[in-house]
């Protein structure tokens, strides 16, 4: 159903996000990365300022040390994102998305696991939060979230 209404629906990441503009460049990391995506026209700076790696370097290993391949992800925002983006990188480590809060205490809740009067659960707690027990000594709900739910999101 979905990929036929997709074919149909003549769908394009153009109509999403507009024109992609590849860097044409060469040098640094172009001599090997070919056909690289312009983030942002407010992102026009070189491509070590997020990644990391050494772009002058001719040599493979050292060209690649300490590179980053997603420097966005939930682990590397705080350090790359976060120099220039600090606040919004903030939010979004206290976002249900990140905290699984909602999910977390909902299905505790749900399972009789967690009173009303206990301090929610949080994957990154707060001060007024806990960290969720570990599967082996907490509750079934703990595991099931676990190996279900906690999984992906």
């Amino acid at each position: 159903f979905i990929e036929q209404f997709y074919k149909e629906s003549n769908f394009s990441l153009e109509d999403v996000y507009g024109k992609i503009e590849y860097l044409e460049r060469s040098g640094g990391c172009y001599t090997c990365h070919q056909g690289i995506e312009r983030i942002s026209n407010n992102h026009r700076f070189s491509c070590v300022r997020c990644h990391g790696g050494n772009r002058r370097s001719s040599s493979l290993p050292n060209a690649h040390k300490g590179l980053v391949s997603n420097p966005s992800s939930a682990k590397n925002a705080p350090r790359f994102c976060g120099k220039c983006h600090g606040d919004h990188v903030r939010k979004v480590e206290r976002s249900l998305m990140s905290t699984a809060k909602r999910m977390v205490n909902i299905t505790r809740y749900g399972w009789g696991a967690q009173p009303e009067d206990e301090l929610p659960f949080s994957l990154q707690p707060d001060d007024d939060e806990q960290v969720l027990p570990p599967a082996a000594t907490g509750h079934p709900a703990d595991a099931f979230l676990r190996a279900k739910c906690l999984r992906c999101h």
